[in-house]
């Protein structure tokens, strides 16, 4: 009786959380998506990858495109997470933006794969309007989630944002997607720290007094 009840104990703190679950779901599902490509990829084989059944897909993501953007939100906050990282453990703006430039560049080029995926999923999307409208509402999420990080960097700092926060995260995501197009087009001649540069360019725009910019 006692060496059942520890197996039943063992059992039930083997199984994983619903985050665990979660995360190895996404983690399986990014490297199932970049090896078969979106269309060609399927729960079955999402769930293999992640060593669990398709009912523990299903318990997580009711279909294959929520996996998608939530997938797509992880890379976002990743991203968001490096930068915040490098603007607290930097003292000047000039510091932060050099550091984090760096690291969005290494996430870029090492994750060239999710790229590819996302090209693939926006080509379907925006020609199925039955996609469109879902894709463009996930896109306003993720434009609104680096305004409010813009915004609260600015804060933090105590300057003005050179521009509206909406507008300046439309520019910083066209800047990650199509500076990682350029570059998974033509590898040899596109540098990658064209990414951090431009990047420093704008962020850099945060501290300049609001005298300067008018003049």
């Amino acid at each position: 009786m006692l060496s059942m009840t520890s197996d039943s104990k063992l059992k039930t703190r083997t199984r994983p959380t619903r985050a665990q679950t979660r995360a190895r779901l996404l983690q399986a599902a990014s490297e199932v998506f970049a090896k078969h490509g979106y269309d060609r990829a399927s729960l079955d084989d999402v769930a293999a990858a992640a060593g669990l059944t398709k009912g523990a897909v299903y318990s997580s993501f009711a279909s294959k495109d929520e996996l998608f953007y939530a997938l797509m939100r992880e890379r976002i906050d990743e991203r968001l997470a490096l930068v915040a990282a490098a603007v607290d453990r930097q003292t000047t703006l000039e510091d932060s933006t050099r550091d984090a430039g760096a690291g969005l560049v290494e996430l870029i080029f090492s994750q060239a794969d999710w790229h590819l995926l996302f090209i693939e999923f926006w080509a379907r999307a925006v020609r199925d309007p039955s996609l469109r409208e879902e894709f463009a509402r996930q896109r306003r999420s993720a434009r609104e989630l680096i305004a409010r990080f813009l915004e609260q960097q600015a804060a933090r700092l105590g300057i003005e944002l050179p521009a509206p926060a909406d507008q300046l995260a439309v520019a910083v995501l066209a800047l990650s997607n199509g500076i990682a197009i350029e570059q998974l087009a033509d590898p040899d001649t596109v540098d990658p720290s064209v990414f951090g540069t431009t990047l420093g360019l704008l962020l850099d725009g945060l501290g300049m007094p609001t005298a300067s910019r008018d003049q």
